[in-house]
């Protein structure tokens, strides 16, 4: 009998959570929210900042080998200005320009500096090589090593590819040697 009682007892006893309580777990619950909200976003943008570093390295080091390729190819400089380099191959013209990016809100990020863009005679549109530019010197030597602006006395060409995203400044330079030079 005095088990019933006891097992009864238990039985008509409500227990739950007080509203106190609940408060107390719904605060605690919001501020983890908000702490794993903010961490995710920080993250989100570390990613970001990284894939855009990853992608003008990436681009520089391409556009670095496009370039040095069609200058060991180049029989002539043709233009060398500060934003232009035109060279003259056995097969046509080749250009490089610095100009802006016209699909620049196709990407996930925004775009700082300029784009550097490759074009051959056959090709109808430019193609894009690197975006983030912020420095494309090119640096031209004569035959006895010494700088020259004359475009028919270049044998030897350096280029300096810059690139910059926020505060990081990646730099790729090179010196290339004309098709059919002595020099060196």
């Amino acid at each position: 009998m005095h088990l019933q009682k006891t097992v009864r007892k238990k039985l008509s006893v409500q227990t739950g959570f007080t509203l106190t309580e609940l408060l107390v777990v719904i605060c605690l619950f919001s501020l983890l929210s908000g702490f794993f909200v903010q961490c995710f976003v920080f993250a989100m943008e570390q990613y970001q900042h990284s894939i855009a570093l990853m992608e003008l390295e990436d681009n520089l080091s391409s556009s670095m080998d496009w370039l040095a390729s069609d200058l060991a190819e180049s029989i002539a400089v043709l233009k060398c200005t500060d934003d232009e380099l035109t060279l003259q191959t056995s097969d046509g013209k080749i250009y490089y320009t610095l100009g802006t990016d016209t699909q620049a809100k196709e990407h996930f990020y925004d775009l700082e500096g300029k784009t550097f863009y490759r074009r051959e005679n056959t090709q109808i549109n430019r193609q894009p090589m690197a975006n983030f530019i912020s420095c494309f010197r090119v640096t031209y030597y004569d035959e006895t090593g010494n700088p020259t602006e004359n475009a028919s006395s270049v044998k030897i060409v350096e280029i300096l590819l810059e690139g910059t995203w926020n505060d990081t400044v990646i730099s790729q330079s090179q010196a290339v040697r004309l098709k059919d030079s002595d020099y060196f």
